[in-house]
């Protein structure tokens, strides 16, 4: 089943969820998006409600690089979006001592 976008009944305003799917390593971790402090990220999936239009999501680890995503919403898309990020490479940030 597809969701569809859900629109605003006062102000015609469409809306996404977005379902971050994190790994274990990331719990704790700090969301920003459009360069807003969001959430910190206390469970394994993390729901966002965004609007039609481009976003910038950056996740923050202390002792990792960050995570960036462009999302791009236009009126065709889904209205669930998902981004799993247990799939994502996760680099450690060397630290001066190890280089």
């Amino acid at each position: 089943m597809r969701l569809s976008p859900r629109r605003n009944l006062c102000t015609g305003e469409l809306t996404f969820r977005l379902r971050i799917l994190l790994p274990a390593e990331l719990l704790g971790a700090t969301a920003y998006l459009d360069g807003e402090r969001t959430a910190t990220l206390d469970d394994l999936q993390e729901d966002f409600e965004l609007t039609i239009g481009q976003h910038l999501l950056r996740i923050e680890k202390e002792d990792h690089e960050p995570i960036i995503k462009n999302l791009q919403l236009g009126t065709r898309d889904r209205g669930d979006q998902r981004l799993d990020l247990t799939e994502v490479d996760l680099w450690p940030i060397q630290k001066q001592s190890e280089q």
